[in-house]
């Protein structure tokens, strides 16, 4: 019985060809793209879930402020993971990270390396990263030690074994292999490639507060025990007089490790967060395309009933039971269903390099092929299955003989309005994902081209650092003299990157404020707007340098400030007011020698704070406006200037556009994924279109002979053939 039903089901997807492969590839699409987005999720759903202590590694953030201003920060200082650690039996143990970049080198390779982080000893007990060489407790316990990952082991130092050689880092530090552990996960939050001692900082040897600069993470001793210890942190921290007084305030705040991925309460980490929201979405885009395809297949398999009836009522005559046919006609479905089933993994490995673009992840075929997003595919099939399949199967098997053989079937409406409610249906999901893709779309347009109250266009932008001071303002006068090359700057962060914070104060009170430290020429090379006073001279700059203090700028007379719209507004002060006023940074007495125009120095998603810049040292950023004539040229000139100054460190540059338009990453994959499922699905319901079309110009084949030779145009058939199912979209639209 089996293997006739199959026979049967073979022989009838043969005999209809063109219907048989729309709905096949129709399917097909629709799994391979289901199962994508269902993989996509998974994976963003399973951040940090491969350490094994997870559910009670807590991430740690602090809020800060002075006055009546505040800010919640993702990095706290160093004191608040030994504090925890002795104030609370709760708290077992921790790790404190800092990131950023450097320059490392072994033998001739030189490389500046982002992934640089330093992280406690305790590191390996805490977190579930596999040591591949090395001994865990001890591989971190020592200063100047550093763990690579495998990737860069085997970067630096090929197939030799890497452990015990000496690297060195900024070009004054040689820092020891101790060990070699796998590269991190795709889905985890912390990401190195670089794993060095905390305990090669001098930091380490202090504990501050304030001093805001690293992450951390802390094991507890159970998952029950958060919610307990926030209450009881939150107690201990108001009692400490040392942080909290009258012009100051400090809170620390514990989110569960797996939460900080998807629902992170502060922007910043190691990567950039996920969004729920955007899950959610992309699943239900998931089971919208799966829809409109069973819809298709639904459609075309009801449409082409009446081409099966007499088949059913003959076999009705012969005694086939209504359960007999059920099962036939399922039979075939599941047929059809695991053919296409084969091609879409075809296509979902063709489309799973895009994807990834798309998307930003680092999916693997192997990654498919695993529990759980396999019992969901198995679960899609079934679906597909019963709502593809059941539907017809039920609607065949119960035709009457007596209407069946005598032909009258053909002009029974069963099915027709089913298939309206369809179409409507699936050019309302198509409609939908459009819309939404074309509202993406225009926050995208809105974020690029509104004012950002300073220019990024042509402007090149790449890391320095302090011990090379001397050859930057060398290469920065011999720049200078290159006619493509407007204007040169130095400063501690490019103007879309600016994390660090102090406080404040004047007459009027005490404000957190945003700070740059900068010369005098950041304000013209980013074409910042002056409302009221002076940009920095030259001889400001001279006059800082000579009486330059270690940590800030200083000497018999005040520095210069110069301040935003916002920080002057804090102090409710007009930027008429502001100029020449008197204010403290970090101790410090300055001056206001301007006011600038509020520009925004971080993403759209947060309001424009306070923010000050004062000539000052410790500098990580230079950046050169150029004309953009012969960019290639002037980009080769700097080049070989640079190798010439800075032999010891690589040019590596990036365009401070593309600085910017790195905030809303998240926001430009939503809309190339929305945009690409949009197609999709559009596409997948035309397709399911033209099968009833060219279904219905088969029907009426007869009718449309005696049209044309009575004198219809091609034009009025395509007009009858076409104007209920255009009515139906438009109606969906």
């Amino acid at each position: 019985m089996l293997k006739n039903y199959l026979t049967i089901a073979i022989r009838n997807l043969l005999k209809n060809k063109v219907f048989s492969v729309i709905n096949m590839f129709g399917l097909a699409m629709g799994i391979a793209c289901c199962f994508l987005i269902t993989v996509y999720v998974y994976h963003q759903l399973s951040y940090d879930h491969f350490h094994d202590k997870a559910d009670r590694i807590v991430r740690v953030t602090m809020d800060f402020g002075a006055g009546e201003s505040g800010r919640n920060v993702v990095v706290t200082g160093t004191r608040v993971l030994p504090e925890l650690e002795r104030t609370f039996p709760e708290v077992q143990s921790g790790v404190r990270f800092l990131k950023g970049n450097a320059i490392v080198r072994y033998s001739d390779k030189v490389f500046d390396e982002a992934g640089f982080v330093y992280a406690d000893s305790t590191f390996f007990d805490v977190f579930s990263f596999k040591l591949i060489e090395g001994d865990a407790p001890t591989a971190l316990s020592r200063p100047n030690s550093v763990v690579l990952t495998h990737s860069t082991a085997k970067k630096y130092f090929g197939e030799t074994d890497a452990i015990g050689k000496i690297m060195r880092v900024d070009n004054q530090s040689d820092y020891i292999v101790t060990g070699i552990v796998e590269d991190c996960p795709d889905n985890s939050q912390i990401k190195f490639d670089f794993l060095a001692s905390f305990s090669s900082l001098e930091v380490s040897k202090t504990e501050e507060w304030y001093d805001a600069s690293y992450i951390t993470y802390l094991l507890l001793s159970s998952p029950q025990s958060i919610e307990p210890l926030q209450v009881k942190v939150d107690r201990y921290m108001k009692q400490q007089s040392d942080v909290n007084g009258k012009d100051r305030h400090l809170s620390i705040f514990l989110q569960p490790m797996l939460l900080v991925h998807l629902h992170p309460t502060v922007e910043g980490g190691f990567e950039p967060a996920g969004d729920f929201r955007y899950v959610y979405i992309f699943g239900a885009i998931a089971v919208l395309i799966l829809g409109i395809a069973c819809a298709n297949y639904i459609n075309l398999t009801t449409a082409k009933a009446s081409g099966r009836a007499k088949e059913v009522g003959m076999r009705k005559v012969l005694g086939a039971v209504r359960k007999q046919l059920i099962s036939q006609f399922l039979g075939e479905s599941i047929v059809l269903v695991l053919i296409s089933l084969v091609v879409s993994m075809v296509v979902a490995q063709g489309m799973l390099p895009t994807f990834n673009l798309f998307s930003g992840s680092q999916l693997t075929f192997a990654a498919i092929v695993t529990p759980i997003p396999i019992v969901a595919f198995g679960g899609i099939v079934l679906i597909i299955i019963l709502l593809g399949g059941g539907y017809p199967a039920f609607v065949l098997s119960r035709f009457m003989p007596a209407s069946t053989l005598k032909g009258n079937f053909q002009q029974n409406s069963s099915g027709i309005p089913l298939r309206r409610v369809l179409i409507v249906i699936q050019f309302m999901i198509s409609g939908g994902l459009i819309i939404s893709t074309l509202i993406i779309r225009s926050q995208l347009d809105f974020i690029q081209n509104r004012r950002l109250g300073y220019d990024t266009h042509h402007v090149i932008s790449f890391p320095v650092s302090d011990e090379i001071r001397d050859p930057v303002a060398a290469l920065k006068t011999v720049l200078s003299t290159h006619p493509d090359i407007f204007s040169i700057t130095i400063a501690s962060r490019s103007p879309v990157e600016v994390n660090s914070s102090n406080t404040i104060v004047s007459d009027n009170g005490t404000i957190i404020v945003n700070q740059i430290r900068t010369d005098s020429h950041f304000i013209r090379t980013l074409g910042i707007k002056i409302i009221d006073g002076m940009d920095f001279t030259e001889a400001d700059e001279k006059a800082a340098k000579s009486e330059a203090r270690p940590d800030f700028v200083g000497g018999k007379s005040k520095p210069f400030i110069i301040m935003n719209e916002s920080a002057v507004a804090a102090f409710h002060w007009t930027p008429e007011e502001a100029i020449g006023k008197s204010v403290s940074l970090q101790g410090q007495p300055m001056q206001v020698k301007a006011v600038i125009e509020d520009f925004h120095f971080a993403s759209m998603h947060e309001p424009i704070t306070p923010l000050v810049l004062f000539i000052g040292e410790h500098v990580t950023r230079m950046m050169i406006k150029v004309s953009g004539d012969h960019l290639a040229q002037t980009i080769d000139f700097i080049n070989t200037k640079w190798n010439v100054l800075l032999p010891q460190r690589p040019f590596e540059y990036e365009f401070l556009d593309d600085q910017f338009n790195n905030l809303y990453k998240t926001e430009s994959r939503t809309s190339h994924i929305f945009y690409t499922f949009a197609l999709l699905a559009i596409g997948l319901a035309c397709l399911g279109l033209l099968g009833l079309v060219a279904f219905t110009a088969q029907q009426r084949t007869k009718e449309i002979g005696i049209r044309k030779v009575l004198g219809a145009s091609v034009r009025s058939i395509f007009v009858l053939l076409s104007k209920d199912f255009l009515l139906l979209v438009i109606i969906a639209f």
